[in-house]
């Protein structure tokens, strides 16, 4: 494997984004996830190696960098999800990433349908609505009104002004 040569090369990152991109056109090969998160894990990048275990039947080592990854994304499944991003057949992956990724769609979809859940704001009563709508215009004729006031008091200010220099 051509990252393997990279990464004994000490081209750590070149044979990262290699790896990315085979998982990429490859979604399903939990080998490549596996070899990126070993080499996450010996670069010292424990939630990166975390991200690419999230799948794998944990270790206590597997376990320690999934728990720092979840950490980073404050536990949200669906960060997980984003930065996870498995475009693959789910029914071809083993028992405990099928289990861990419905955990994380379910968890997921509880979010999503909290949030439009989400109360609207009360509208006020039918007759408080009414002087609103009486008032607005006035409102409105009254800061123009003001504003018309200020202006005819700044020109004649500077009219006095231009007075006063000749």
């Amino acid at each position: 494997m051509l990252a393997k040569k990279e990464v004994s090369e000490g081209k750590k990152n070149k044979a990262g984004q290699r790896l990315r991109n085979v998982i990429n056109t490859y979604p399903d090969a939990m080998e490549v996830r596996e070899a990126l998160a070993v080499l996450y894990y010996e670069a010292g990048f424990l939630d990166l190696a975390g991200l690419y275990w999230l799948l794998t039947e944990p270790t206590p080592t597997i376990q320690r960098c999934v728990d720092a990854y979840m950490q980073t994304i404050n536990y949200s499944a669906v960060q997980a999800l984003k930065d996870f991003k498995y475009r693959g057949d789910a029914t071809t992956l083993p028992v405990y990433a099928r289990k861990r990724l419905d955990y994380l769609e379910g968890e997921k979809q509880k979010v999503q349908s909290d949030i439009r859940a989400v109360k609207k704001v009360p509208q006020p009563p039918k007759e408080d609505r009414a002087v609103i709508k009486w008032l607005r215009p006035k409102l409105a004729w009254g800061c123009f009104i003001m504003v018309v006031i200020i202006f005819l008091a700044g020109l004649g200010a500077v009219l006095e002004f231009i007075k006063m220099l000749f």
